[in-house]
């Protein structure tokens, strides 16, 4: 009874209202904390390795917060592919978009060579999954630059986009060794996408997933035991905003209710957050 009156315990302990995402204590409203972009929970700065100084200038900035219990649950991918849309984790910062093979110059306007980038980024990160998306303007003029790039195991998989083929060309024209390849033609002036996956990598391609006038393709893949699945999508010019956004949300709105974990990696310029759209 003396432990009851001195206030230590309750009698009817209540469930924590905002369990911070680490420690599971409370987090209240004077404490610093950071609410995670994708299950709403929050995090005691504390419990972070975020520096107040970067606390402060997460919460001006538009970047996306995971909190560890999200992030546990992606694929560990590696750092810039040149993109601009960043995820913020308690650890690391991660880029997941790709780039395009006719735009090589950087901000200073100097030209830079991507398969070179794509490299020193595997050199940083030798132990991490990487998957990376490329709009080449043609795969047949750059097939021997994709061969280098894959066998020397600078990625682990690729999502090429506008390879600008038909499906009279031979598989076995673009066929590398040690990797799938599956393919999503269009005709031979514009789109088309063809994925290639390294082949100890458990994969298949999920045809009757993928959107039916966007250029996609669906694949499943396990990583770190985690079943996922990875999407390549091109917005051919053909399709406008409405039939785009319709497309999208029906086909996404399904994968949603087969798996928990989604990825994905496109070329589509179009802002799905626009209140206009």
């Amino acid at each position: 009874m003396s432990i009851l009156l001195s206030g230590d315990i309750h009698i009817n302990p209540e469930p924590i209202k905002y369990p911070c995402t680490l420690c599971q204590k409370s987090v209240r409203s004077n404490q610093k904390a950071i609410q995670c972009d994708f299950c709403g929970n929050w995090t005691h700065l504390k419990c972070t390795k975020i520096t107040v100084s970067e606390y402060t200038k997460l919460g001006e900035s538009n970047e996306t917060y995971f909190c560890k219990v999200c992030t546990d649950r992606l694929p560990k991918f590696t750092d810039s592919y040149f993109g601009e849309t960043s995820f913020r984790s308690n650890d690391n910062v991660f880029n997941l978009t790709g780039s395009s093979l006719s735009s090589t110059h950087d901000e200073n306007n100097e030209t830079y060579d991507i398969f070179n980038e794509l490299t020193e980024q595997r050199k940083k990160h030798p132990e991490t999954f990487t998957c990376a998306y490329l709009n080449i303007n043609s795969i047949r003029y750059k097939l021997c630059s994709i061969k280098q790039l894959l066998t020397t195991n600078t990625v682990d998989m690729l999502i090429i986009a506008e390879t600008k083929i038909v499906n009279s060309f031979p598989d076995a024209q673009f066929k590398i060794d040690n990797y799938h390849s599956c393919r999503a033609d269009q005709n031979a002036h514009g789109g088309g996408l063809i994925v290639y996956v390294r082949s100890d990598l458990a994969c298949d391609r999920k045809n009757k997933l993928e959107c039916k006038t966007i250029e996609s393709i669906m694949i499943e893949i396990l990583i770190n035991k985690r079943k996922w699945l990875i999407s390549g999508l091109y917005r051919p010019q053909s399709i406008n905003d409405n039939n785009f956004n319709k497309d999208f949300i029906d086909t996404f709105d399904k994968i949603s209710t087969l798996y928990d974990n989604v990825l994905i990696l496109d070329d589509t310029n179009f802002d799905m957050l626009s209140e206009h759209k």
